[in-house]
């Protein structure tokens, strides 16, 4: 059973967890034949309707790090949507295609002493739930739940009979473990001293860099607690951005119980003078120009006793990123607590 947090506890993750709107941490609604969720988009200020991308967020199916979705897509002249998904908990944003940084999303906080988070809602079997409509571009929750999906994103696919749950998992085999690459690395040259969330034992994170990576600036946390860093080896404002050898790195100082059976394979451990390191790799199966961003990650921790870094380095494709593992290594074995 998954407890539901308060929102300023795990303010970065609290809309990946099962819903807590919807009574608790009770079972997700019962499976069956799929149903529709549909609304109206309200562009952002003097935007035409435009081509976008619509997201549900699975809040049953994701679990830390990995948000399950489904997606649909609109096109000039709409300005409404419509998506079928199986019975479940759901959360609904929304990115412009002309723009990676838009944002907007169902949002039915209205007041000003109130929290505009993404407002979690329950479908059930053949149930038709309209009036679902996409606003607050610009959100800050909103801006987050695009980056987790293009960092963390697995897209679903409805069950192909209708009696089917989609909270069904086949038994998976155990992960093959792969060996790291070993080599001399030369010690990164350029330091970042991270501002760390005020829940965090240390206030700082060192991170050491090649020179030529640029930091890639995202808004504000919700809350206005900026402890979730991104860097990059080419100069892109998101994920989308990156060329066929780019990568994207992003850190912070919250590790979650990470589930092998989401990865492709998994690396083997080594030692640093701050913990143990332990990751894994994740190979997408149809990496794809446009929204969402989909690659090939290199994800994992840092533990030690009293703190945790949490790592992912991902890549446009499987090659850019296994010919950066000796390096990913070494920003690892680097990091530090301050």
């Amino acid at each position: 059973m998954t407890a539901c947090l308060p929102t300023a506890a795990l303010i970065s993750l609290a809309w990946t967890m099962p819903a807590c709107c919807c009574g608790g941490s009770r079972p997700p609604p019962a499976p069956g034949p799929p149903g529709t969720i549909s609304g109206r988009i309200d562009f952002p200020e003097s935007t035409e309707p435009t081509p976008l991308a619509i997201y549900a967020l699975d809040l049953d199916l994701s679990w830390p790090r990995f948000i399950a979705y489904f997606i649909n897509r609109t096109r000039p002249p709409a300005s409404t949507y419509e998506i079928n998904v199986p019975p479940g908990d759901y959360t609904m944003v929304a990115r412009l295609d002309s723009d990676p940084l838009s944002a907007g999303g169902y949002i039915t906080c209205r007041s000003n002493d109130c929290t505009p988070a993404l407002s979690p809602i329950r479908l059930n079997a053949r149930q038709t739930m309209t009036n679902v409509d996409i606003a607050n571009w610009g959100s800050s929750y909103a801006e987050n739940a695009i980056w987790d999906v293009d960092m963390f994103g697995s897209l679903l696919a409805i069950p192909p009979t209708a009696s089917a749950s989609a909270t069904q998992s086949p038994s998976l085999p155990p992960l093959p473990v792969r060996q790291r690459p070993h080599g001399a690395t030369p010690p990164l040259p350029v330091g970042w001293d991270l501002r760390l969330s005020t829940a965090a034992r240390y206030p700082l994170l060192h991170l050491d860099l090649p020179a030529d990576w640029y930091e890639v600036k995202q808004s504000l946390q919700p809350g206005g607690v900026e402890s979730i860093y991104y860097f990059a080896s080419e100069d892109v404002v998101s994920p989308l951005g990156l060329g066929a050898s780019g990568v994207i790195l992003r850190v912070e100082d919250f590790c979650p119980a990470l589930d092998p059976s989401r990865f492709t394979a998994e690396a083997s451990f080594f030692n640093t003078q701050q913990g143990l390191a332990h990751f894994y790799f994740l190979d997408r199966d149809k990496p794809s120009s446009g929204q969402p961003f989909q690659g090939y990650e290199y994800v994992g921790t840092k533990g030690a006793p009293d703190a945790c870094i949490f790592f992912e380095f991902a890549s446009v494709t499987g090659q850019a990123r296994d010919h950066n593992l000796l390096q990913f290594d070494q920003i690892v074995f680097q990091a530090r607590y301050m």
